[in-house]
């Protein structure tokens, strides 16, 4: 009686936290979806604690769900999957990063929150976080590369485009580092390498007019003598 209570608890009052995300408008989405979530986790870390003993005891006698993970299940069931909200969480983080990648500011704590929420809601993998938001970032993150790779090779000697390469390798590392799920990194910087490294570097070495082969033949290793 008491865990099914508990769980039509949790239930309703994720309930209303659906109500107070879904009708939200894009510009404060993010905060609100990640000030609720907060608090929600919040409020299952407290009922965790004070049934502590049932956990032990009755879930694993039973082999039901500790209260704990049901919290977070509800929440991704009810809240985060929804039609109304999950395509508009992807979109609003996807769009961040452009802007980040832009160079305009953006709220990196939300970010991270937001990220984190994905990973944590499915509490048995990251299938959620991979599948919502991992496969859209590295498509979307290979089709600004294409395009990037191919503006700067045309507007830059080697040694400039090895630089502004290395700066975006950079950014993107530490983009990895501030918000993105660790699993995310390697994923991330193979992308980015493959489309502004590897696709370019027999037609940047052998371009006689690109300026690579007095860089090497001179020793320029960084431009310079």
């Amino acid at each position: 009686m008491l865990y099914d209570g508990v769980k039509r608890s949790i239930e309703e009052k994720v309930q209303e936290v659906f109500r107070i995300v879904s009708p939200t408008p894009n510009a404060t989405f993010l905060q609100v979806s990640v000030t609720q979530w907060e608090r929600h986790k919040l409020t299952m870390t407290m009922i965790r604690d004070v049934l502590m003993y049932m956990d032990k005891t009755f879930c694993v006698r039973n082999k039901k769900t500790v209260i704990y993970d049901v919290g977070m299940e509800l929440f991704r069931d009810i809240v985060v999957k929804h039609e109304s909200v999950l395509p508009r969480l992807q979109k609003v983080l996807l769009e961040n990063i452009l802007s980040e990648r832009q160079h305009e500011p953006i709220n990196r704590t939300l970010m991270k929150s937001a990220l984190s929420m994905l990973v944590e809601v499915n509490v048995s993998s990251k299938s959620l976080y991979q599948e919502e938001f991992e496969n859209a970032f590295l498509k979307e993150t290979q089709t600004f590369y294409i395009k990037e790779a191919q503006f700067f090779l045309n507007n830059n000697t080697v040694p400039d485009y090895l630089k502004k390469i290395e700066a975006r390798l950079l950014e993107e590392e530490d983009r990895a580092s501030a918000y993105l799920d660790e699993s995310s990194k390697k994923k991330l910087m193979d992308v980015v390498e493959a489309e502004v490294i590897t696709k370019y570097a027999e037609q940047l070495i052998k371009n006689s007019s690109s300026g690579a082969i007095p860089m090497f033949t001179k020793d320029m290793l960084d431009g310079r003598l």
